[in-house]
C-alpha cells in the first residue's frame, strides 16, 4: 500500500532552522513559482531581519541574511519557476 503524502511543508519548515540557502534550495525543491517563492523568501529574510533589495538588473531581487546574500531570478519568462544564486 502507498501512501500519497505530501511533505513540502514540513521539508520548508525544517529547511527555515537551517538558514537561508537551505530554505532557498528547499523552494526551488518544491518547485515553488517564481512569484510565490520570491514572497516565501522576502518574508523569511525580513522576519529574520535581514534585507531585500531589487536587483540593478530587472527580474533579481538581493536576499541579505546573516552574511549570505542570494540573487533570485526567473530563469526564462516562460518557465514560471523560483531560482537563486548564492
Amino acid at each position: 500500500m502507498k501512501l500519497d503524502v505530501d511533505f513540502t511543508g514540513l521539508n520548508l519548515a525544517a529547511a527555515k532552522m537551517r538558514g537561508l540557502e537551505e530554505y532557498l534550495a528547499a523552494l526551488r525543491t518544491a518547485k515553488k513559482t517564481y512569484s510565490e517563492g520570491l514572497d516565501l523568501a522576502e518574508t523569511y529574510v525580513l522576519d529574520n531581519g535581514g534585507s531585500v533589495e531589487k536587483g540593478k538588473e530587472e527580474g533579481v531581487t538581493v536576499l541579505s541574511l546573516l552574511g549570505i546574500r542570494a540573487y533570485c531570478f526567473q530563469l526564462y519568462p516562460d518557465i514560471d519557476l523560483f531560482f537563486f544564486e548564492t
